[in-house]
């Protein structure tokens, strides 16, 4: 494999001239950008920090390269027009997440290598360029510290990339391919929609009663001049003034001739993020028409993708505001369509797979959705075609289906039922729903208190040691730093973030998606190993792009495929056509 190499550019940025503000291709063409330093670090002794010009770029080039967020590094090595290495570049932030670890170099320094870093120098150079550091005498300092940041991405290689299997190392690699390639935007379209929008928060800032004619922004959504309005009328604030919280609708059903305000609020609060939405992906925009679909490999504990780049791919609503659908705004190339290729409901057959449940596995295996087959074995169901014959419980079993299989209570179900049945229910109906759900199935009742109660006899018997979850893909989910308290027990999930409550029902949701994780990893490399570029992929969905008359067989076989790992699970997936990113 030869010499290993971390390679960490340093460059300027502000409020402005960000990643984050631009994404990593704009950012990198903005007339205000400068890679000025780079830092090199080899496993043979080298070690480089300088001008990225004068840097030994032959002697490592045969090497293997290492970044921590290589995404970023590769995007300004490109820039300069420089060739990449020989062999591969790995991403140690990559590496840093799949060990359960904050994605941060400073995170991942302290947890993995019991180093303290500071990022303080990086801090006081935003707004500075090379020349500024020189004539303010911070040059030494920050030549210093990008060094040390080499070293350390290094040492993080050294010390835990046997634990990094290589087709996890594939997956990595794999999403930076697919941020690279980008999907086209309709810029017509994204342009009237903003147009379109700025209209619409204007209009909901006239209607607001106390935003005068300054406009400040931070008013609309001020709960004092809420609370001072109300007060006018003799009427209390809410408690809260989220639509869906419960002491919300208990105010909204004691006072409903004064929700509008609230109601507005809302709506402004919606309009205005979306707006801002807008605004991030006309920055985004390339010189070729399309934006790149960055996503953070193991943005999650389970493993699952996270949006990152400062837009987030892995939650595109795709209802309608105000008349701007998002998912419009994302098309195919002239004369092509995008392909949808989804693994259809995995987590309701994974979960019924690792509660045991066979006999509704049975069933599903004939063709049924696993909606239809729940309804046949829980709610009485003995027709046809479940969604044809009688749409109203088809929508019941599924939100039965996805909304109770993780131990949802019955007022979370209430707010789940606007939602996914269209209508209102009371929280007594909710309740004899969620009762009558686990009496039908105990099986996987069951399996959430055997994870609880072992959760629990961990603690008891091994104070101060981690909790693991072995996966039949053979990756462990780990659970650190547990204590108990009189709401329960509490666990750090990833290394670097706040603890949660943990209990059965939340472990058994960490392990279904951990699951469905690895089968959709798993399916993504097949896929492109089979020739499909893959465009962006949401949850448990693949974007490619393909001719009108593409046959989509051979997608579906191949993103349907099961693990043997996970044999007496039947998959199944649907691939369709779009001209736009549908839902």
């Amino acid at each position: 494999m030869g010499s290993i190499y971390a390679v960490d550019y340093e460059t300027y940025y502000d409020d402005q001239v960000s990643v984050t503000t631009l994404g990593p291709w704009n950012y990198v063409c903005n007339e205000h950008y400068s890679a000025y330093m780079v830092s090199i670090v080899g496993d043979d002794g080298l070690e480089y920090v300088g001008p990225p010009e004068d840097a030994p770029w032959d002697n490592i080039i045969d090497g293997t390269w290492l970044s921590h967020n290589a995404l970023f590094d590769q995007t300004v090595h490109d820039q300069l027009g420089l060739s990449r290495p020989a062999g591969p570049w790995y991403c140690t932030a990559d590496l840093t997440a799949y060990c359960g670890v904050k994605r941060g170099l400073d995170t991942a320094a302290k947890h993995l290598l019991g180093i303290e870093v500071s990022k303080a120098v990086r801090t006081k150079m935003k707004g500075k360029t090379w020349v500024d550091a020189i004539n303010s005498g911070m040059a030494q300092d920050l030549k210093e510290y990008a060094i040390d940041d080499s070293r350390h991405c290094l040492a993080l290689w050294q010390g835990y990339q046997e634990f990094w299997p290589d087709h996890e190392r594939a997956l990595s690699q794999h999403t930076r391919d697919i941020a690279n390639r980008g999907i086209c935007i309709n810029k017509a379209r994204l342009a009237r929609y903003r147009i379109d929008l700025s209209k619409a928060r204007e209009k909901i800032l006239d209607d607001i009663p106390w935003v005068g004619e300054g406009r400040d922004e931070d008013t609309p959504l001020s709960t004092n001049k809420l609370r001072a309005y109300l007060a006018e009328k003799g009427i209390p604030c809410p408690p809260s003034v989220s639509p869906i919280a419960e002491s919300y609708l208990t105010w909204a059903k004691k006072y409903p001739k004064h929700t509008k305000p609230v109601e507005l609020m809302t709506q402004y609060r919606r309009v205005n993020r979306l707006l801002k939405q807008l605004n991030t992906l006309r920055e985004f925009v390339r010189p070729n028409g399309t934006v790149g679909t960055p996503l953070k490999y193991f943005g999650a504990h389970t493993g699952r993708w996270s949006g990152g780049g400062g837009f987030n791919f892995q939650n595109i609503p795709g209802s309608e505001l105000a008349g701007v659908e998002l998912r419009r705004l994302f098309v195919p190339s002239k004369g092509r369509r995008l392909l949808s290729v989804d693994l259809s409901q995995i987590e309701a057959r994974v979960l019924a797979w690792v509660a045991g449940d066979f006999p509704f596995l049975d069933l599903v295996a004939t063709g049924q959705s696993p909606y239809e087959a729940h309804a046949r074995a829980s709610l009485g169901w003995t027709g046809g075609p479940l969604k044809k014959e009688d749409p109203q419980l088809y929508k019941l079993a599924k939100a039965r289906v996805l909304g109770l299989g993780y131990g949802c209570g019955h007022l979370k179900f209430v707010e789940l039922a606007k939602m996914m049945l269209g209508r209102a229910i009371t929280p007594e109906e909710a309740q004899l729903i969620v009762n009558d759900y686990r009496r039908s199935n105990p099986l996987i009742v069951a399996f959430w208190y055997n994870l609880d109660g072992d959760l629990k006899r961990h603690i008891h018997r091994h104070p101060g040691e981690p909790y693991e979850l072995e996966l039949p893909s053979g990756r462990v989910l780990e659970y650190h730093d547990l204590t108990r308290d009189d709401k329960g027990v509490r666990g750090v999930t990833v290394l670097g973030m706040p603890a949660v409550y943990l209990y059965g029902g939340k472990l058994a949701e960490n392990v279904v998606q951990a699951i469905a994780r690895d089968v959709m990893g798993a399916n993504l490399l097949r896929l492109e190993e089979a020739g499909h570029q893959i465009l962006l992929h949401i949850h448990d969905e693949a974007i490619i792009e393909v001719d009108a008359d593409f046959d989509t067989s051979e997608v579906e076989s191949i993103m349907a495929h099961t693990p043997s790992w996970l044999e007496g699970c039947p998959l199944d997936a649907e691939a369709v056509k779009h001209t736009y990113l549908a839902k």
